[in-house]
């Protein structure tokens, strides 16, 4: 081989090391910001020794019992948190429908019989001030308080139990944030869920009532110190995360199946029935406070924050399966658009929307232009309804019609989202026209993919939910009129699969969604094949056009690598240390503790007479010792590495 050709592998050796590719840094790299947290047990000598004390079987049966009674009290305290923000919800609702709206709309009445000239502009710009301020809460408990409290927190729970530690994840402040500012996001007609912020909120339960104390109070029980480390907070975050989602649907089986399909990272069958028993108390504690809020107490009729009601009509024939299939295919598409879209929203708002004011101000503007969607919607669909089809209405879903009917749209837009779902599931086949769903459809479609990622902790469930049951509807109503010699087609049921469709398409899960919609609904898998939908939009996904992560599927085969690409090879020498640090077996505990002090390590290297490795001492095992034997208290604090390491 020349020697201009080993000069020139050498020189792209070189820049291939000092320069990784674009993709490679912001994609596949990993972070330097974060530390890993520590689940592994230290199976050292002094641990083997006190597994073999006699006295070692009743602390493993009183630590088992302590585990039961923490997740008792995380399934109390996540359906307390479930119940206050549906209650704080509740009466901001009541504040704007029955109390602003309502008055200005009788006022408007009174007017117009009077002059002759309407005033809903006065209505408008009522609805739309109200909302911009909700929604200014939210967008400052975040931006200028708790900016990890934005968004469902989901994908930051999955990093915490996959062992990433992720600062102020589950702290006190961001539970205060996450309760306050979900009510004040729904509440301000943010295309937005309260639901998935429930997951996190459940989350952060479980990881302070675990610990017995409160860092950000200063508040020590001194209960439950033995559960005070990564390994077990993990799996009461776990069991919080499946408490969150039976306070939000009253689903604790599809509580326990997204903590196993999408969180957790370790799993047993007894971390199964501890997360199941918070998830059913959770369930129940929510279910009677609701009953009890709603003046049905003893009742248990509120089965979470998210009540769909009751499928009458389950039947179904065997020619609707196919049908099923294609809603299936459409909500995957659609929700792998969503996905691809909002990706490349997220990129826009990262180079063009970083000031915080700039963030806060985006807020009001969506929050404003939802709110004007809605009555500029109005004015362009004439839906009005005669009362008889849907007797459910109120004043404000009276508004621009006629006495006697109400409008089909505002019944869309002027109410709790969850009560537009139950609408679109349950009213009468002629209740909405075909281009009110279309529009409606759309419109909201649009609406969540911008709502989505905005510094407002808000969900994408419900809005999802409420997407997909709108087009849904439209899909049953088309199946009517192409078939109408068929008796028994009720567009509700394709309104459900099409709830689930696009759900599924856009968060990516089948197993413990199917559960969730199920339990939601109380439409079981043998009553309605067309949950079968789920199923087809988790495996039909126009993202598998766009995501690179679809590419690591694909074997070695089918890549593109040239003979130099081939060959190309790292050379680890001038980053492996020369001299590391090391510790001597019979090291002092004063020598050990100034030398993490004076380095910043978090590990240390234990070797014996021979300088051969017999293991490791981290500093976390240090501190928790020194605290144990002076009886004293030290803080461990995190030190992050920084992005810049070439000084």
């Amino acid at each position: 081989m020349s020697e201009s050709r080993l000069q020139d592998e050498e020189r792209l050796r070189r820049r291939r090391v000092q320069q990784p590719p674009p993709e490679l840094e912001q994609e596949h790299a990993l972070s330097s910001k974060y530390e890993s947290l520590n689940y592994e047990v230290s199976e050292n000598q002094l641990y083997r020794e006190e597994e073999a004390k006699p006295s070692h079987h009743v602390k493993l049966w009183r630590r088992s019992r302590n585990r039961w009674i923490v997740c008792f009290f995380i399934g109390i305290f996540t359906a307390l948190v479930a119940a206050l923000i549906d209650i704080m919800l509740h009466y901001s609702q009541e504040i704007k429908f029955g109390f602003i709206i309502k008055n200005l709309l009788s006022n408007c009445d009174k007017e117009t019989e009077l002059t002759g000239d309407g005033c809903m502009w006065k209505v408008v710009t009522a609805w739309i001030c109200y909302n911009c301020l909700l929604v200014g809460i939210a967008g400052c408990l975040v931006i200028f308080w708790a900016p990890i409290a934005g968004g469902s927190g989901i994908p930051q729970i999955k990093c915490f139990l996959n062992g990433i530690q992720i600062p102020e994840v589950v702290k006190l402040k961001t539970l205060v944030s996450k309760a306050i500012g979900v009510a004040c996001a729904v509440g301000g007609g943010l295309s937005a869920g309260k639901e998935g912020p429930m997951i996190h909120s459940g989350a952060v339960v479980g990881a302070g009532i675990s610990q017995g104390r409160c860092q950000s109070l200063h508040f020590d029980t001194g209960l439950f110190k033995e559960f005070r480390n990564d390994r077990e907070r993990r799996d009461f975050v776990s069991a919080g995360a499946a408490a969150g989602v039976a306070a939000a649907f009253g689903a604790p089986i599809g509580g326990v199946l997204f903590s196993l399909e999408e969180g957790a990272s370790f799993w047993n069958q007894n971390l199964t029935w501890r997360m199941f028993f918070s998830a059913m108390i959770s369930a129940f504690t929510v279910n009677s406070i609701l009953s009890w809020f709603n003046g049905r107490s003893g009742w248990l009729s509120w089965t979470g924050l998210a009540n769909f009601g009751v499928f009458e009509n389950k039947n179904y024939n065997i020619w609707e399966i196919p049908l099923f299939l294609a809603i299936g295919v459409i909500g995957g598409l659609t929700g792998a658009l969503f996905n691809h879209l909002n990706s490349r929203l997220t990129e826009f708002r990262k180079k063009y929307v970083s000031n915080k004011w700039q963030r806060l101000l985006e807020c009001l503007l969506v929050a404003a232009i939802s709110a004007f969607a809605g009555f500029i919607t109005i004015f362009l669909v004439d839906d009005c309804q005669p009362v008889g089809v849907n007797p459910n209405v109120t004043e404000v879903n009276q508004m621009w019609c006629k006495k006697g009917e109400y409008s089909a749209v505002a019944k869309l837009f002027f109410q709790n989202p969850e009560e537009s779902v139950k609408a679109l599931f349950h009213s009468p086949i002629n209740s909405f026209r075909p281009w009110t769903l279309l529009i409606f459809s759309m419109e909201y479609y649009m609406l969540t993919m911008w709502t989505f990622a905005l510094p407002v902790p808000a969900g994408v469930f419900i809005p999802a939910i409420l997407t997909g049951a709108a087009w849904g509807r439209l899909f049953g109503i088309g199946v009517g009129r192409a078939f109408p010699t068929i008796t028994g087609i009720d567009p509700g049921k394709y309104a459900l699969a099409g709830a689930a469709a696009q759900l599924g398409g856009i968060v990516r899960m089948t197993i413990s969604l199917t559960a969730i919609i199920m339990e939601a609904t109380k439409v079981f898998y043998s009553d309605m094949d067309g949950l079968e939908g789920i199923d087809r939009a988790g495996r039909v996904r126009l993202s598998d056009f766009f995501d690179e992560d679809v590419q690591q599927d694909k074997s070695v085969d089918s890549l593109r690598l040239s003979p130099l690409d081939e060959q190309c090879w790292m050379d680890l020498e001038p980053f492996i240390h020369p001299h590391p640090h090391r510790v001597p077996l019979n090291a002092s505990l004063p020598f050990i503790f100034q030398l993490f002090r004076g380095l910043g390590l978090r590990f240390l290297a234990v070797v014996n007479d021979d300088n051969k490795l017999r293991g490791i001492i981290t500093r976390k095992d240090v501190a928790r010792f020194r605290e144990r034997r002076s009886n004293r208290k030290y803080q461990v604090q995190e030190l992050y590495i920084a992005e810049d390491r070439t000084n």
